[in-house]
């Protein structure tokens, strides 16, 4: 089976490649040449992102090194795919505002990409911002396909789980009372508005 994963990505077709390095891996998890070979498979189908997540995970000394090189690679060929794994990998580490940064660097370039505007929820929602959170995954939902709607209504079931209790105490305070921020009084009315 892997060299018949090896011979497909040769001849380059690199999704049925994909697939089958797939299984391998799920034979054994702990492959790291077959998770190389897989990121490399990734990275010739254009797709850099994938790549650099599936690399994350090698720890082998002889494959770290050459994912080290798609890493590169991948700085240089797709530097916005290179930075949307950067900024990933700050919000996984809980750097918010660095994370932030970059993926408003990224809609700078484009503002209607769907990846950029869901990881922009993402932090939004890890820091708090809740309604801003809410819309950016709502504008997702248009833009991506319904395998991928799945994944962005489980981070809004998520926002809408973490925000009930605070809809639920605006719904019953005075807007006027000091026990909440003004600003985060509206969000939270603003995001119940919504639902």
């Amino acid at each position: 089976m892997y060299q018949l994963a090896v011979s497909l990505a040769r001849k380059k077709e690199f999704s049925s490649a994909i697939n089958y390095f797939n299984y391998l891996l799920k034979i054994n998890s702990e492959d790291d040449k077959v998770r190389y070979l897989k990121a490399k498979a990734h990275y010739l189908n254009n797709n850099a992102y994938k790549a650099l997540i599936v690399c994350k995970a090698v720890k082998e000394s002889k494959a770290f090194k050459k994912c080290s090189e798609i890493k590169q690679r991948a700085k240089k060929e797709h530097p916005n795919e290179h930075l949307l794994f950067e900024a990933y990998r700050l919000l996984s580490d809980g750097k918010f505002q660095k994370s932030k940064k970059i993926v408003d660097q990224l809609i700078e370039v484009d503002s209607g990409n769907p990846k950029y505007r869901f990881i922009l929820g993402k932090i939004l929602h890890a820091q708090g911002d809740l309604y801003r959170a809410y819309d950016h995954y709502n504008y997702v939902k248009d833009f991506v396909s319904r395998s991928q709607r799945d994944k962005i209504q489980k981070s809004i079931v998520k926002l809408l789980n973490s925000a009930r209790p605070l809809i639920e105490y605006v719904k019953k305070t005075d807007p006027k009372s000091a026990d909440l921020e003004l600003d985060e009084y509206w969000q939270m009315f603003c995001l119940a508005i919504h639902l």
